[in-house]
């Protein structure tokens, strides 16, 4: 949420509006959380509303907002289930700020569900699923600055006597370069890319 304070800020797919009032309790200073559905957001106004937050219907394809009027969205897990995408991202980019910054993050095509890209995704919901280099080719037609993550779950053995724990840890990959070298096996399970019109700072 550092990234974030001070800031006018796009939750887009905002859900029930959780994360929208968890940045704004963060120092945000105003979140707008937009959800397709009426329901999810019916129930955000009446648990998370209030100062700081305003929740909106509306569709990632015709964002409800004036042209360059945000300084960063977040969009988490969202453009995977969006038909028409390319216009999803070009309405992001119409309603950021020149100086703002888009935290994108989609899971992985060739690692979420170990698969051949080629084929329809396996969960129902999910309408496309993109590779890094697809994602990499859309964003760079947009904006002059993207850098990526990678996000994956490591193995973690815990030895205790007489007891062996197994469990998942998060790790990460950073820079465009390096995650491009993986092999599949180390491939990260979800990216995370952010983008501006102009350099980043570290995040």
């Amino acid at each position: 949420a550092s990234c974030t304070a001070g800031k006018i800020v796009l939750d887009i797919a905002c859900g029930t509006g959780y994360g929208s009032r968890f940045l704004a309790n963060h120092g945000a200073r105003l979140v707008y959380g937009i959800d397709i559905s009426s329901a999810a957001i019916e129930f955000a106004r009446l648990r998370y509303g209030g100062h700081g937050v305003c929740f909106l219907v509306g569709d990632g394809t015709r964002i409800p907002l004036s042209a360059r009027s945000v300084d960063v969205i977040a969009s988490f897990e969202t453009i995977e289930h969006i038909r028409d995408y390319e216009t999803f991202i070009d309405e992001m980019a119409r309603v950021l700020k020149l100086d703002g910054v888009l935290v994108i993050s989609t899971p992985n095509a060739r690692r979420y569900q170990v698969r051949d890209t080629a084929k329809p995704p396996k969960n129902i919901y999910h309408v496309r699923e993109f590779d890094l280099t697809e994602m990499c080719e859309m964003l760079n037609r947009r904006f002059e600055k993207v850098s990526v993550e990678g996000q994956r779950f490591v193995p973690k053995i815990t030895l205790q006597p007489g007891f062996r724990k197994i469990s998942r840890v998060l790790g990460f990959h950073q820079g465009i370069g390096r995650i491009g070298k993986l092999s599949t096996l180390y491939e990260p399970f979800y990216y995370i890319f952010w983008c501006s019109q102009l350099k980043l700072k570290n995040t």
